[in-house]
């Protein structure tokens, strides 16, 4: 959460610099980073502040939180090939003269096109954060697994 507040607080402060200094694309491209970046940086101060991880003493649940944690990162990543793909087609409706406004157009799909690409690179990496995370956790939970037989049936000890 500290990587997506620092991201999101940089392209706000720069998103208000260049929005008071820039004018036509350019400038609509600073007004979506600053706005894109105020709810990011909501996202990340209730992920930093109001989560708390869930511990757990049995390996099925912690293993399975886990798993739904990798998946919602795979969900986030296709939202964020969805953001980039929206930015591209805004720019390719900015080439359109009837558009009344094709520097916002152009502008909010740069943004979006650079939104969708840090948040695409973010969500990847935390896959493979947890993703090896789980495996070691896993492993390590039945490494000392050991199956013996007893006088009535067989014992599981780990």
């Amino acid at each position: 959460m500290l990587i997506l507040g620092g991201w999101a607080l940089g392209n706000i402060g720069l998103g208000i610099a260049g929005m008071s200094t820039t004018t036509g694309s350019t400038y609509y491209f600073h007004q979506m980073n600053t706005a894109w970046n105020v709810v990011n940086v909501g996202i990340a101060t209730a992920g930093y502040f109001f989560t708390k991880p869930q511990i757990s003493s049995t390996t099925g649940s912690v293993a399975n939180s886990l798993i739904d944690l990798e998946n919602s990162l795979m969900l986030n990543t296709g939202l964020d090939v969805a953001y980039i793909t929206a930015g591209i087609a805004l720019i390719e409706l900015s080439r359109n003269t009837a558009y009344s406004s094709p520097d916002r157009f152009r502008g909010f799909g740069l943004s979006l096109i650079l939104q969708g690409a840090f948040l695409g690179v973010f969500d990847v990496y935390q896959y493979v954060i947890f993703h090896k995370k789980r495996k070691v956790f896993i492993e390590s939970r039945f490494t000392s697994l050991q199956i013996e037989p007893i006088f009535n049936g067989l014992a599981i000890r780990f």
